[in-house]
């Protein structure tokens, strides 16, 4: 089975450059920063691909920023949908949603785990 990833990425204090990036001064140099209040670029396409995910993962959002924190809303009801975060998340009650509560770095290792525990139990 082949696996497909695909990453959207919201920083609630900007768009950062891992590499580059040494601090919220470097935000204001990219070119690609949506501010309150304007579309966000290509948000059509992160939906309809949202849609057909089997596993959605949220990392490190507090989901009050908008439209991106409303993507959870449109992974199909089978979808396992998981958040990591370390702090305490407003989880809507409709929706089962997985809490590893860790920073990103751990939280993923956890999710790994998981993910893939579940799917060595499945083969046994």
């Amino acid at each position: 089975m082949q696996a497909e990833f695909i990453f959207f990425f919201q920083a609630e204090d900007g768009i950062r450059d891992a590499q580059e990036s040494r601090g919220l001064g470097d935000v204001y140099k990219r070119q690609h920063i949506v501010w309150f209040g304007e579309a966000v670029p290509m948000m059509d396409e992160a939906v309809r691909i949202t849609q057909t995910a089997d596993i959605f993962v949220v990392i490190g959002s507090s989901l009050n920023v908008y439209p991106a924190a409303g993507l959870i809303e449109f992974a199909p009801a089978a979808a396992s949908l998981w958040l990591i975060d370390p702090n305490d998340v407003y989880l809507p009650g409709y929706r089962k949603v997985e809490v590893i509560k860790a920073r990103a770095s751990d939280g993923v290792k956890i999710l790994t785990e998981r993910l893939l525990g579940k799917g060595q139990e499945r083969e046994q």
